[in-house]
């Protein structure tokens, strides 16, 4: 207690950087660095963890809008396909239906069905195709039946119950079929159905139309587009295609006072009786915002439709509402999704064979928040890593500080041990120096008396209270043997103390051992070479057993 209470004292005010560092500390302060590495590298992985959960999230909503994106252009093709198809049907319909009401040629062209029943077929088959216009269109010669047809058409039209002034452009013109110049756009009396393009001269009137739209009364084989369609019909029905049609290429209408790109379908009719002769046309008319806006789900809002007739492409645009608005003339899609391209050819489509239909979804198809979600996804995962940093960021240092604890109790308790080793080293060498004086004084008693025969009087000692009880050769006959037992006593002391001090300078080389133990931590010990005396060794690794071999009876 005293040694340690002195230790406390001498060492105890010592701060823990001031001790000698151990290899615990030099452990600690090796993988510092280390750890910081290694929590740079956990930052670093992190980061590139959360780019890759961003671009994967970002790739899966991509790759859902992509296909949500084929799934919903495939649905709007299909419907779109549909409603071009009832277009094809409903003008066959009222074609045969006015072949059943004018089977023979006779009945041709003054051929008509009352305004209210014709009104009644039509309807319903406007509603069925969302056409703009449908109606007949026969087939007039000029100088043969022109003339007289414009009679009977302006007389049914005032006593068949259709609208005032059906059929009449302007005062000015008067009951006429009429024509407009594509180069003046003046409007003129058409009676001789010339034209630049085409090698038929006949005048195609709309003649009878359940809606006044249409501009009946109006020549269709004047107009370029309308006439080669018109043209490309009897070719058909001549070469023994009677049930073909024919589509004009895109074309915007008079009548619409913004752009709405519209086509005219022209389909054959021949009386029921004479199948062979054309007598002429059903036509119908459609807007394409109308159709596509019909054939949109409310998954198609932005779409891109690029329609293309084989002359020009016009874009149009489902809005958020699935309605479909005309964008402008050309291919206007943005070039950032060309590979989403859907191309869907119409030749499967009764008329439209012409015509093609390219998809692409713009902006604003896609999630507005689907680069958000990515990031959220990409900074939750980010964050998560980083309280795990944090976490084991907290574990070291409090790892850390227990280990500095412990590391300081550990110095004192070596501090501790070196300051006993050397104070109970001190005394053990003074027992051992005093041993050998002993044994030196012994060894020369015994030398001299063996070599003189005589003991010295301040050496032998016994009970004499005098100096006549004092033994000397000339006191008896027993001196001889006196001298012999003492000599001998001597030389078993002499070796008792030779053990005594062997065990003693074997404890202090354990303490040696003990401090040599506490250098190797330190990394201060020497090591030296030298030869070793292993018999000397086993002989006083034995020679601490004797005595208590002794005290047992034991002889060794």
């Amino acid at each position: 207690t005293v040694y340690y209470m002195s230790f406390r004292r001498q060492y105890m005010h010592i701060k823990p950087r001031e001790m000698a560092s151990s290899p615990l500390k030099k452990m600690i302060s090796r993988h510092k660095w280390n750890r910081l590495i290694v929590g740079f590298v956990i930052v670093s992985v992190s980061a590139i963890l959360g780019a890759f959960v961003y671009i994967a999230i970002y790739d899966y909503v991509t790759t859902v809008s992509r296909h949500l994106f084929i799934s919903t252009t495939t649905q709007m093709y299909t419907l779109l396909g549909d409603g071009l198809t009832n277009n094809y049907l409903a003008s066959q319909t009222l074609s045969e239906t006015f072949g059943s009401f004018c089977p023979t040629l006779e009945s041709w062209p003054n051929c008509s069905i009352p305004f209210k029943a014709f009104k009644r077929i039509a309807n319903p088959l406007l509603k069925i195709g969302l056409l703009r216009d449908i109606g007949l269109a026969p087939i007039l010669y000029p100088y043969k039946t022109a003339p007289s047809f414009e009679v009977y058409a302006y007389n049914l039209f005032k006593t068949d119950g259709y609208p005032k002034n059906y059929g009449i452009y302007s005062a000015e013109l008067g009951p006429a079929i009429y024509k407009r110049d594509p180069v003046t756009n003046a409007v003129s009396h058409d009676t001789t159905g010339k034209t630049d393009f085409s090698p038929h001269e006949i005048i195609v009137p709309n003649f009878e139309c359940p809606t006044n739209f249409a501009a009946p009364m109006f020549n269709l084989h004047s107009e370029y587009y309308r006439g080669k369609a018109i043209d490309k019909v009897m070719q058909f029905f001549y070469e023994g295609r009677r049930n073909e049609s024919a589509i004009t290429p895109l074309i915007q209408l008079v009548t619409d006072p913004i752009r709405r790109p519209a086509s005219l379908l022209v389909y054959p009719v021949a009386p029921a009786k004479n199948t062979s002769i054309l007598v002429g046309f059903i036509r119908f008319i459609h807007n394409w915002d109308t159709i596509l806006t019909k054939s949109a789900p409310p998954s198609a809002a932005g779409v891109d439709i690029i329609i293309g007739d084989g002359t020009q492409h016009l874009t149009f645009t489902v809005r958020s509402d699935a309605t479909v608005v005309f964008q402008g003339d050309g291919d206007l899609h943005d070039p950032e999704y060309n590979d989403y391209r859907r191309d869907y050819e119409a030749s499967g489509i009764p008329g439209y064979s012409e015509y093609s239909f390219v998809f692409y979804p713009n902006s604003s198809f896609f999630p507005s928040n689907m680069k958000l979600y990515a990031v959220l996804g990409c900074t939750a995962f980010f964050i998560v890593v980083f309280l795990l940093i944090l976490l084991f960021a907290v574990y070291h240092f409090s790892l850390h500080r227990q280990l500095m604890h412990k590391q300081e109790a550990l110095d004192s308790k070596r501090s501790f041990v070196r300051f006993i080793s050397h104070e109970i080293r001190t005394p053990l060498n003074t027992v051992c120096m005093g041993l050998k004086v002993l044994q030196d004084e012994a060894r020369t008693v015994i030398e001299d008396v063996q070599s003189s025969g005589s003991i010295h009087s301040t050496v032998l000692m016994t009970d004499a209270k005098s100096d006549d009880d004092v033994w000397s050769p000339s006191t008896g006959q027993n001196y001889q043997q006196l001298v012999t037992f003492l000599v001998n006593k001597q030389v078993t002391w002499l070796e008792l103390m030779k053990e005594i001090e062997v065990s003693s300078s074997n404890a202090v080389n354990v303490l040696n051992e003990l401090i040599s133990y506490d250098k190797i931590e330190m990394n201060t010990l020497q090591i030296e070479k030298e030869l070793l005396p292993i018999w000397e060794l086993l002989s006083s690794s034995v020679k601490p057993f004797y005595i208590q071999a002794r005290e047992r009876g034991l002889q060794m």
